[in-house]
């Protein structure tokens, strides 16, 4: 019963219903854009909801044991104001990209309120462990996040169309996703327990109410010349020296709290200017996926079709289809009915190199094959 009363008190957390709620605006958001530049969805699969489901559960589990192991000790009050910035940054956009930021205004806020403010808040007693228990939460995000860039394709990308210069049209990717973690976490005291039976734990002379904290992860990844491999291996790197230096800080902190206040404004600040890094890295790389007159771009690749069979990935360029030149979306259907049931493409990836690729489509419907061109 108790475990039932924290999970029903985490289900209805501002937080959490905020993030399932920014999901499905996610997805709505995502069909929208892709019906107005292409008529169709490229993938359906409301997969926002479900990797929001799938990371929340699986983190949640691994996250708690660390933070229980660990003895994470949350006061009130760096709850609620996390959890209030947290949603500030929800509802400020996912492309902002501020969860992140959201955890470190937390550790900040909390030691300026610690050394400022010492009537309303007691440093001596409650925030040095607090502090260096938010600069553990900066670690396990950073550690939950590079799961969330595991991923090593366009699975997730979502196209868009722009203008480009001389006319020709050119297309860049978005990747955002979000999940709300449920983090089971130590708060002093027992202040929780407002009415009924609530669990507490009492260590030595001091009593800890058990609480299961919204903790938001967030990512949101723009392509507009790189190649997701590319771009998410910067990333990962540039979050595991963050990872690094947040680990390092961490063991710092425990022994001197206050450092953790220099360690938030430098993990903000290295936070910024990665992001600026990986802008510039993405503006410097050599192609465009833009639109050309020298065969037939590949903009995207419904997922299950005969295009993603034959590993058809954005950027390619279609040069021959069934042994016949083409140089637009018309000469390449026109080419696909010339056998209704097998296709032969002559391919040029995004790096240049030639390739073929074939397979059998569906009879008499070479529009199923699965490719989003520019129209």
């Amino acid at each position: 019963m108790l475990f039932l009363k924290l999970v029903a008190t985490y289900l209805v957390e501002p937080l959490f219903l905020l993030g399932l709620v920014a999901s499905y605006i996610l997805y709505l958001t995502r069909i929208k854009r892709e019906r107005h530049f292409f008529r169709i969805a490229v993938n359906r699969d409301f997969y926002e909801l479900r990797h929001f489901l799938k990371h929340g559960l699986l983190l949640g589990i691994s996250g708690s044991i660390v933070t229980l192991g660990l003895g994470l000790t949350l006061g009130w009050q760096v709850v609620v104001i996390y959890q209030a910035l947290a949603c500030l940054a929800l509802v400020a956009g996912i492309q902002a990209n501020l969860a992140f930021l959201a955890l470190l205004l937390t550790g900040l806020l909390a030691g300026g309120v610690a050394y400022f403010n010492p009537s309303w808040w007691s440093f001596d007693k409650i925030v040095p462990s607090q502090l260096t228990g938010i600069m553990l939460l900066v670690v396990l995000y950073l550690a939950f996040k590079l799961v969330l860039l595991r991923a090593q394709k366009f699975d997730w990308f979502s196209p868009q169309i722009k203008a480009g210069k001389r006319g020709r049209r050119i297309a860049t990717y978005f990747w955002r996703e979000v999940s709300v973690v449920p983090l089971v976490v130590l708060v002093p005291g027992s202040w929780l327990k407002v009415s009924g039976a609530w669990p507490v734990l009492t260590i030595g002379h001091q009593s800890y109410s058990l609480f299961i904290m919204p903790f938001l992860i967030a990512v949101s990844v723009k392509l507009a010349k790189q190649v997701p491999t590319v771009a998410l291996g910067l990333y990962r790197k540039q979050t595991w020296l963050l990872l690094g230096l947040a680990s390092g800080l961490t063991v710092v902190s425990y022994f001197y709290p206050s450092a953790s206040l220099v360690g938030f404004g430098s993990l903000a600040l290295l936070w910024l200017y990665q992001a600026y890094r990986r802008k510039q890295a993405d503006l410097r790389a050599d192609f465009w996926y833009v639109e050309t007159n020298q065969g037939v771009r590949v903009v995207a690749v419904k997922p299950k079709t005969p295009a993603a069979k034959m590993q058809l990935v954005p950027g390619d360029i279609i040069i021959e289809c069934n042994q016949q030149l083409v140089n637009s979306e018309a000469e390449l259907y026109q080419a696909l009915q010339a056998n209704s049931a097998y296709c032969k493409l002559r391919v040029r990836g995004f790096n240049g190199e030639l390739r073929l690729a074939e397979s059998a489509i569906y009879a008499g419907a070479p529009h199923e094959i699965g490719l989003i061109l520019f129209h």
